[in-house]
C-alpha cells in the first residue's frame, strides 16, 4: 500500500498482476437521480427531447418513463469502477464494444459486474499490462442494460520494491489460504534467503522469494525451489506452482529450466517444450503460468 507522510493512501486501484483472466468483481449501486440526468444532458449538451422534454415522452414517445442516456449509464459505470479500481493503476482507455439491452430510467439503481477476459504485458512498456474485461451493467430488479469490454493500460506493481511494511504484513497474512515463509540460514545462523510459498489443495505455490545480493552467484532462488519441490513431495502434494512465466524477462527465465514442467495458456495446461522458446529465448506469445510436478 502506497504511503503518503507516514499515512496509508486508501482508495488505490487494481494492479495488472492482481487481474489475471477468469477473475470476476463487482461494484457497489448507485440511482440515477433525475439531478443526474439534467446535470449530464446539460453539460454534454445531449438535450434531446427524449431527455429533456416531458410533453413528448407523455404524447410522442414509445418510452413513456424518465428515461436517461445510454451514454450516461457508461458514464455512471465508469464512475463506478473508477474508484473502486483504477485510482493511481489505470493509465489508458484503448478500445471497446458496447451494447445496450434495455432502457434505464431515472431512480433505477445500477451495479457493474466485471469479469478479466484478457491480460497480456505491454510490448513496449515493460512496466504496463493490458488488461480487458466483460463489463455487465445491472439494475436493481436483475435486469441487464448495458454490457462493453474496454481495454486499458494498467500499472505492473513491483511489489517488493515499493512495499511498505503494512503491505508486507498482509501478504503474507491476509490471505484465503495456509501461508508460511520458508528461511534459508548458514551455518552461522544468519539469514541468506527467504520464500513466501501458500499451500494449495494440490500443491505448493510459490508467492516470492528473495536473498541477500551479495549471494547472487550461489543460485538461492534455485535452492528455493528445489526445497518446495522436496517439500511437497514430503506432503503428498502433485505439484509446486512457480507462478507467471514471461519468456523475455530475464530474471523469470530460470522457472523454464525445471522440467517436466507445465504451462498455462488460454485456459489450458500442456507441457513446456523446447519449441516455446526460439533460441533467443524469444517469448510464447503471452505470460504463462508455469507449474513443476512435484511426483
Amino acid at each position: 500500500m502506497m504511503e503518503i507522510d507516514g499515512y496509508e493512501v486508501l482508495g488505490l486501484g487494481i494492479y495488472f498482476e492482481d487481474l489475471p483472466v477468469g477473475r470476476k468483481f463487482r461494484t457497489i449501486g448507485r440511482t440515477l437521480t433525475e439531478a443526474d440526468l439534467v446535470n449530464f444532458i446539460s453539460v454534454t449538451g445531449l438535450t434531446e427531447v427524449l431527455f429533456s422534454n416531458i410533453e413528448f415522452l407523455k404524447n410522442e414517445s414509445d418510452i413513456k418513463q424518465r428515461v436517461v442516456p445510454g451514454a450516461m449509464v457508461y458514464s455512471f459505470s465508469e464512475g463506478l469502477l473508477t474508484h473502486a479500481t483504477m485510482q493511481h493503476t489505470g493509465f489508458a482507455f484503448l478500445n471497446m464494444e458496447l451494447n445496450v439491452h434495455a432502457p434505464t430510467f431515472v431512480n433505477d439503481t445500477i451495479h457493474v459486474e466485471c469479469e478479466v477476459v484478457e491480460n497480456r504485458r505491454s510490448n513496449s512498456r515493460p512496466n504496463r499490462g493490458l488488461v480487458r474485461t466483460m463489463n455487465r451493467v445491472v439494475k436493481q430488479d436483475g435486469t441487464l442494460v448495458l454490457t462493453y469490454n474496454p481495454l486499458r493500460l494498467s500499472l505492473i506493481h513491483i511489489y517488493m520494491a515499493t512495499m511498505s511494511f503494512y503491505d508486507y504484513r498482509a501478504m503474507v497474512e491476509d490471505t484465503p489460504v495456509e501461508t508460511f515463509l520458508a528461511e534459508f540460514r548458514d551455518p552461522d545462523t544468519r539469514l541468506i534467503s527467504a520464500c513466501l510459498a501458500d499451500r494449495l489443495g494440490d500443491g505448493l505455490s510459490a508467492v516470492y522469494s528473495f536473498y541477500a545480493p551479495t549471494l547472487e552467484k550461489r543460485s538461492l532462488g534455485t535452492h528455493a525451489i528445489l526445497w518446495l519441490i522436496e517439500r511437497a513431495r514430503a506432503l503428498g502434494l502433485p505439484y509446486v506452482y512457480l507462478g507467471y512465466w514471461v519468456p523475455e524477462s530475464r530474471k523469470m527465465a530460470y522457472k523454464a529450466r525445471f522440467r517436466p514442467s507445465e504451462v498455462l495458456i488460454s485456459g489450458t495446461w500442456r507441457t513446456l517444450t523446447d519449441s516455446d522458446m526460439d533460441v533467443t529465448g524469444g517469448p510464447v506469445g503471452e505470460s504463462a503460468l508455469v507449474t513443476e510436478p512435484a511426483i
